[in-house]
């Protein structure tokens, strides 16, 4: 896995490690109950335009975007991140919306799945 110092040097200067981490797979694991919940209500991979598993899919779209970009920022370690903690969850946000959209229209427009 590499040199468990260096491993240990990247993890150090965030406090909140085992929150962070809770968070992730809370948001996870959510977001694979949204996914799975919208498999099971649709039963097919044709996507409802306006129905509880349309919904449940941007939802579960948001959340893996949110994941996803968690991890890149905390890999990216800046300190204004922990610093500025508001900061932090905005940028979250606001790029978990744009990643979110854009996810969603390839899997709703390109046809994944």
């Amino acid at each position: 896995m590499g040199n468990p110092a260096v491993m240990n040097e990247t993890i150090k200067p965030i406090n909140n490690a085992p929150v962070k981490i809770y968070a992730w797979l809370i948001g996870l694991f959510f977001a694979c109950l949204c996914i799975s919940f919208f498999i099971i209500y649709n039963g097919s991979s044709q996507v409802q335009q306006n129905g509880f598993g349309y919904i449940l899919l941007e939802f579960a779209v948001f959340i893996l975007a949110l994941f996803i970009i968690s991890i890149i920022t905390t890999i990216a370690y800046k300190p204004w991140f922990i610093k500025n903690w508001y900061i932090n969850a905005f940028i979250f946000v606001c790029s978990g919306f744009v990643l979110g959209s854009i996810l969603y229209s390839l899997i709703v427009n390109g046809g994944i799945g």
